[in-house]
């Protein structure tokens, strides 16, 4: 029989409609879903890890950017208002304190379940880290035990004042840095 026979573009027809219905079925939608294992770096360098979804991912992504693009911005500002404050003017702005947050994938995945077995694999690396971090920890607080006026001690009270300088100047700068969002937003309504 001939393909081009008068009656074989309905089977074509229906076959493709077919195909589009089983593409918008929402269960044939869900298994196309990519899901990504990512890192995430904060503003004080710490790294966490979580699953997204493309379609969470996207936007997570683009707002980041936009953060890097006002990262200058932010900083200069936050610096300003470090030198204007009476309990911070006297210290320069620690620089060092404030990185811009980025992500990256770590790996993309066709099931929500195979990108949890991932995450939980660097859950499990990041929490051993963690564990020898609280280790080293406990041995320099036994060590200021010790001798409470010794060199440890001096180096642990640099360290906490050190930390709070640092959060101090996270927090002008997520200030600033939301100030600026805003401000974009706007203009661009």
């Amino acid at each position: 029989m001939n393909s081009s026979a008068p009656g074989n573009h309905w089977y074509r027809i229906a076959a493709l409609a077919g195909l589009a219905m089983l593409i918008a079925s929402p269960g044939l939608a869900g298994a196309l879903t990519k899901h990504h294992v990512v890192k995430v770096t904060e503003l004080d360098g710490s790294e966490s890890y979580k699953t997204m979804t493309s379609d969470d991912y996207k936007p997570f992504e683009k707002d980041l950017a936009n953060e890097r693009r006002l990262y200058t911005r932010a900083l200069m500002k936050a610096q300003k208002a470090w030198k204007e404050d009476e309990s911070t003017g006297k210290s320069m702005f620690p620089r060092r304190a404030v990185k811009p947050r980025t992500v990256s994938k770590v790996g993309t995945f066709r099931t929500a379940e195979e990108a949890d077995k991932k995450l939980e694999r660097y859950q499990e690396r990041q929490a051993e880290k963690e564990k020898e971090e609280r280790e080293r920890d406990k041995k320099i607080r036994s060590q200021l035990r010790k001798d409470p006026d010794g060199k440890a001690a001096r180096k642990i009270k640099r360290e906490q004042e050190q930390e709070e300088k640092f959060e101090k100047a996270r927090a002008i700068y997520e200030a600033a840095l939301s100030e600026l969002k805003a401000a974009q937003n706007k203009r661009e309504k």
